[in-house]
């Protein structure tokens, strides 16, 4: 069976119903919205945008980005709702027509547009920029002057039912429910992103039972600690019927599980089945990115078993799966019985200790280091683009693994370099003291050193980007290049796990290297092959040499028996 990549969910639900953040959240669609103003974005509405990005990013939400046209400006309208009692009625009468590209006469279209359902107006979320605020106030004052003062309270009333937001005022620091376009919306202060951020985290969101909420203070700094709890990446879910096969899985980001540097270096998962009808003991198997990290057969009584592995870094990723697999063997006597299910679950007292940091320079260790607070460097160019800037520094951002609530935003004047200090991700920005493994030139590409250590070299690329991983001393980051103009926007997410340097495309990336030519980080390969994995190995495969070994030690013992007891008779 193969499912067509077309295949979609389509859902509806009542707006008037939604009275919280917390539910607003839950109805997000595939694609989450961010709707900005229109022009030059501030520094304040830009950070506040890219973490609301990031946020929707890590909860498997594609983010999108709108702005609020100008007078001018094409829209597409095919979407869009007209009642058919205001099909007479400038200015709905001209928005009608359902044309994908229609340009936008005057203000009162755009208010028009921020009532309408279905309008591309329509977002999920919303950074109330002060630009923002006035451009939606002045629309829809607009368009109550052109109706006329006769409709002055059917227009009120419409407004504050359909687009509640032209008329809010909201702090600084209040997420607060609002409506757009006759959708409810969330609101987001222009200086609350990281606050916001922190709490659309899965331990925090369900606690956002409000329509308007004030975020004096939030600790984003993660605690120290030892081990985290696969129940800190959202709750563990249920029993699983299994006939043969059952799988359960859970996602989780890097920066969301390290602590001061140290990394997963362990997993311990528990887990319990009901026995079966078959003699045949069911199957349990743990994978990492698809990666095999151990797998046992189960005693299946309905009590608690663990099974414990070592995970090696090259399984670890900047965005990571975790899988554990049940497989049973179904029964069926001569077909008089139907095979039946049996539960299995993952138990919520699962955990991964945390380790050693991972060394080396390439993607995996600089990931690693991004948990702490670090800087997101941008040019000052990008904040006059926020439409297409926004959704590249928000896929850098969730490949690399910084933290939406954590980071700092760095705006560099045209051709001021970054002076690192600690981790960062730098995107169309020179960074000083960094030695560069591959340079962009135009649109050419060059990976190596001089001509003799050099891996490739062509020009003529568009369209694309180079990412690669540096180190200096204490200072590590990911260096973001666009090659080509206009400056490539991923449509998909990006991933970042092998190597130290990238070729990204529009699908995501599309080559990996190590910029020395070696195909493999050595420090990396020896923390897999270190004595304490090796005894684990040895330890979870015991039920293979543990039988023949407990047979030797019983012949070599029955043999010093019987070599005593020869002795005993040669001595009498």
């Amino acid at each position: 069976m193969k499912l067509d990549p077309s295949s979609h969910f389509t859902y509806s639900y009542n707006g008037a119903h939604v009275r919280s953040i917390a539910t607003a959240w839950s109805t997000l669609p595939g694609h989450g919205s961010v709707l900005v103003p229109a022009g030059t974005l501030s520094k304040a509405g830009f950070d506040t945008a890219w973490r609301l990005g990031l946020a929707l990013e890590l909860a498997g939400k594609r983010v999108v980005v709108k702005t609020l046209p100008e007078v001018g400006d094409s829209v597409d309208l095919s979407g869009l709702d007209v009642p058919f009692g205001l099909r007479d009625i400038a200015p709905f009468s001209a928005l009608a027509s359902g044309n994908k590209a229609y340009r936008i006469q005057d203000a009162a279209e755009i208010g028009a547009l921020l009532l309408l359902p279905g309008s591309p107006f329509g977002a999920d979320m919303v950074v109330t920029d002060p630009a923002l605020m006035e451009q939606m106030g002045s629309a829809l004052d607009a368009l109550t002057q052109k109706l006329g003062p006769e409709s002055g309270e059917l227009v009120k009333e419409w407004r504050q039912k359909a687009a509640s937001l032209g008329s809010a005022t909201v702090s600084e620091d209040e997420l607060s429910l609002q409506t757009i376009a006759g959708r409810p919306v969330i609101a987001v202060g222009p200086n609350a992103g990281n606050k916001a951020a922190a709490l659309f985290d899965s331990f925090w969101r369900g606690a956002l039972d409000g329509g308007n909420l004030v975020v004096r203070a939030i600790d984003t700094t993660p605690p120290p600690r030892t081990r985290v709890a696969l129940t800190d990446f959202g709750a563990v879910s249920g029993n699983l019927d299994v006939v043969a096969r059952g799988d359960w899985a859970l996602n989780f980001d890097l920066a969301s599980a390290t602590t001061g540097g140290k990394v997963p270096s362990r997993l311990n998962i528990d887990v319990a089945a009901a026995p079966g009808a078959s003699n045949s003991d069911p199957v349990v198997s743990v994978f990492l990115n698809d990666v095999l990290l151990a797998a046992r057969k189960m005693t299946a009584n309905g009590q608690p078993e663990q099974l414990s592995a070592t995970i090696p870094p090259y399984a670890l990723g900047a965005q990571n799966t975790l899988r554990v697999s049940f497989q049973r063997q179904p029964v069926s006597d001569q077909c008089r019985e139907t095979p039946q299910a049996f539960p299995a679950s993952v138990l919520p007292t699962s955990y991964m200790d945390l380790g050693g940091s991972v060394t080396g320079s390439d993607f995996l260790s600089v990931v690693s280091a991004m948990s702490g607070n670090p800087h997101v460097v941008v040019p000052q160019a990008y904040l006059a683009d926020p439409r297409a800037s926004l959704v590249r520094v928000v896929r850098a951002a969730a490949a690399s693994g910084v933290p939406a609530s954590a980071a700092t935003l760095d705006v560099m004047p045209e051709g001021t370099p970054f002076a690192a200090s600690g981790a960062f991700l730098a995107l169309d920005v020179p960074v000083t003291d960094i030695k560069l493994k591959a340079h962009v030139e135009g649109d050419r590409l060059i990976v190596g050193g001089d001509d003799k250590t050099r891996l490739v070299d062509m020009s003529g690329l568009n369209n694309l980007a180079l990412v690669q991983a540096v180190t200096s001393g204490s200072t590590r980051g990911i260096v973001w290049q666009s090659i080509g103009k206009p400056a490539l926007v991923p449509q998909k997410p990006v991933r970042l796990s092998r190597g130290d340097v990238a070729l990204v495309g529009p699908d995501g990336t599309l080559v990996e290297l190590f910029a020395d030519g070696s195909g493999v980080n050595e420090a990396r390969a020896a923390d897999a092959d270190s004595s304490a994995s090796t005894m684990q190995r040895l330890w979870q495969d015991a039920s293979g040499w543990g039988m023949p070994l407990g047979i030797a030690v019983a012949v070599l013992f029955f043999l010093l028996i019987l070599r005593a007891a020869a002795v005993r008779r040669r001595g009498n």
